[in-house]
């Protein structure tokens, strides 16, 4: 195993599925490259694959719910949006041209402006 940290040919913060997908695809190509040119001649050092890994966000746009006194979903609520960290990985083996894709889960990105602190808000001892 080589563990490199290939130019992943987007900006440094990735913003939607496009650019974190291909973001993870150069990355994946970039590693499986280096690593052939690693090898050189010999041909029993070539990988059988190689993973590139990418991190991005992106924008969600959501009206939440305003409940009235009897729990049923009421109107009036403003639109708003949420940025959602992300993460795609790219595995491209040695005999294919072909990438094979997954997204990671989806979570709420919390900016550190908002005095966020998981040791203060998820201790369950206070």
């Amino acid at each position: 195993m080589v563990a490199s940290r290939p130019f992943a040919g987007v900006p440094d913060q990735p913003f939607g599925d496009p650019e974190t997908r291909q973001g993870a695809m150069n990355r994946a190509q970039a590693a499986f490259n280096a690593a052939i040119e690693a090898a050189g001649d010999d041909f029993s050092q070539y990988p059988d694959f190689a993973v590139g890994l990418e991190g991005g966000l992106e924008k969600h746009l959501y009206k939440p719910q305003q409940l009235s006194t009897n729990g049923v979903g009421g109107d009036g609520m403003q639109q708003t949006e949420e940025l959602w960290c992300m993460a795609w990985m790219a595995i491209l083996g040695s005999n294919s041209a072909l990438c094979t894709l997954g997204k990671a889960a989806e979570s709420n990105f919390v900016p550190a402006t908002q005095n966020y602190s998981c040791n203060k808000n998820c201790d369950q001892n206070g």
